[in-house]
């Protein structure tokens, strides 16, 4: 199976290399976690924002992932990492899922129906993750805020 090109919208790509300049002190996040989202960032096809294609995941996308394997289904929302508690209430899932994630560093930047190889947060190995559907994605609102 070939790599998927991944696209970035442009203020995506801004706001994330921001992102990693302000974060790179941070000891509490991995220099390799850094590391590939600057990579990715360099490497993928950067688009207008307003232009971006709405089955490209983008940051504060929503979407559903099917991890191949078990079958199990799950959805997630891409984040800065000062947002993943933001829409956090109480009783409810979390799903918010921080950039420098290994999930999130594998989505970003994908269409619907992509596959990607994730570790999963407590394991070792990497599991096939196949994104089914995007639920919400800002710019196909014309959001581009968020």
């Amino acid at each position: 199976m070939s790599v998927a090109e991944r696209s970035i919208a442009s203020l995506d790509y801004l706001r994330l290399m921001n992102l990693i300049y302000n974060d790179v002190e941070h000891s509490t996040i991995p220099a390799e976690n850094l590391h590939q989202l600057y990579v990715l960032l360099n490497t993928a096809h950067k688009i207008k924002s307003e232009d971006i294609p709405a089955n490209v995941v983008t940051m504060n996308s929503e979407l559903t992932i099917r991890f191949v394997v078990s079958g199990k289904t799950k959805t997630v929302r891409i984040v800065y990492p000062a947002d993943t508690n933001a829409s956090h209430t109480a009783g409810s899932e979390n799903n918010d899922i921080p950039v420098y994630s290994p999930l999130a560093l594998s989505l970003l930047g994908l269409q619907e129906h992509d596959m990607c190889y994730s570790r999963k947060e407590d394991a070792i190995a990497e599991e096939p993750v196949v994104i089914d559907k995007i639920l919400f994605q800002p710019e196909a609102h014309r959001n581009f805020n968020l």
